[in-house]
């Protein structure tokens, strides 16, 4: 067995930084500061903590590390999803939701014989085990999809309960992963899991503040935390772009038809991007006629692949105007333009700025084709 980290002054260390976590906001910032008090506890572990979508789990809305070697966070990123279905798997075929590992103890392994299926995990730990997706699944995956020489080191993965929509994984690595010091681990993410679920529940009652009334969009104040949040991530591994749009003709429709054929003109262009997008996409309303798209997961080429699409979906989108009082109507598409910048390809924190900048550049193209004049 090795170093046991159990003591009462870490254990106390360790509680006393959920009281810190207590204060936090974000969700990253919280799991950075966990990942840290861990590390200085146990100091030559590794630990990544991804929150998955429940829905897709393949979609990661945060991740984080710590004394984690690239080449295995990259394999991380890549096959999480492969990993933990793989471990469920076979937990299922044993007859749990966990399968729980046992130190490589005869006495211990004989102990779990005896032990009956309805008995609590907390029986199951007094005799030397710790839930969580099986240890030798779980290194066997990294072994022989990253490097099999690397045979020194073991990996486990463990759950935190942060409600119905998100699962967060954590996955630990060390030279030899014992059942004494993963309980401690496992006490501590267990407050740590509950903290999260109580900042997402948090951001969800200011994401449902955040919305623009008019077109059901997000509006400038989330769209400024989501970007924030943005930048404090890695993206070498998985970048994201920012679309920016401009809705030409506002000012036409508004003075020829009236502001509420203006306003379904807005409403009509969100719509018209919110259907174009994934459900990994956000659509943002900053102000005016101006829209934004944060698009997760998306390089420079997808990006532009999106912004060639959209441009061609306009062509077909067809948005009606009826002016009430002199009962004019008109049919026209939607018209829309659009410049976009992707993390690949430039600074993290200017990505909204080129994108406006080369919006700018779409839409003095659109006006100096003849048959889009500008409107006064």
């Amino acid at each position: 067995m090795g170093k046991d980290y159990t003591s009462k002054s870490n254990l106390q260390y360790l509680l006393y930084t959920t009281k810190e976590m207590a204060g936090i906001e974000g969700v990253h910032d919280l799991l950075k500061l966990c990942l840290e008090r861990l590390s200085n506890v146990f100091t030559d572990w590794g630990f990544a903590v991804i929150i998955e979508d429940a829905a897709r789990p393949s979609v990661l809305t945060t991740k984080i590390k710590l004394n984690i070697e690239e080449k295995y966070w990259e394999y991380i990123l890549q096959k999480h999803v492969q990993i933990t279905m793989h471990a469920k798997q076979v937990a299922e075929n044993a007859g749990g939701d966990y399968i729980t590992f046992l130190d490589d103890d005869p006495t211990l392994e004989s102990n779990q014989e005896k032990v009956e299926e309805e008995e609590e995990e907390e029986e199951l730990v007094d005799q030397g085990q710790v839930a969580g997706w099986d240890k030798e699944e779980v290194t066997t995956w990294f072994r022989e999809g990253v490097s099999e020489n690397d045979n020194n080191k073991e990996w486990i993965v463990v759950d935190g309960e942060i409600g119905d929509n998100d699962r967060l994984r954590i996955f630990i690595t060390h030279e030899e992963l014992d059942h004494t010091n993963l309980q401690l681990i496992r006490l501590f993410i267990s407050l740590a899991s509950a903290l999260v679920h109580n900042t997402i529940l948090r951001r969800e009652l200011r994401r449902r503040s955040q919305i623009d009334a008019l077109t059901g969009a997000f509006n400038r104040a989330h769209l400024d935390e989501r970007l924030s949040e943005l930048r404090k991530e890695d993206h070498r591994l998985d970048p994201y772009s920012v679309l920016f749009f401009d809705v030409n003709g506002l000012k036409r429709v508004n003075d020829v038809f009236g502001h509420l054929a203006g306003d379904e003109l807005i409403k009509s262009s969100v719509n018209f991007l919110q259907s174009s997008s994934r459900d990994t996409d956000d659509v943002f309303r900053p102000g005016g006629d101006e829209l934004v798209m944060v698009c997760r997961q998306t390089g420079a080429n997808a990006a532009a692949a999106l912004v060639k699409r959209l441009k061609q979906a306009m062509t077909k989108t067809k948005v009606n105007y009826h002016n009430p009082t002199t009962n004019e109507r008109e049919t026209d598409v939607i018209k829309i333009s659009v410049g976009y910048a992707s993390s690949d390809q430039h600074d993290n924190a200017k990505l909204l700025d080129i994108a406006d900048q080369e919006m700018m550049k779409d839409k003095e193209n659109f006006y100096n084709e003849e048959k889009n004049k500008r409107y006064r």
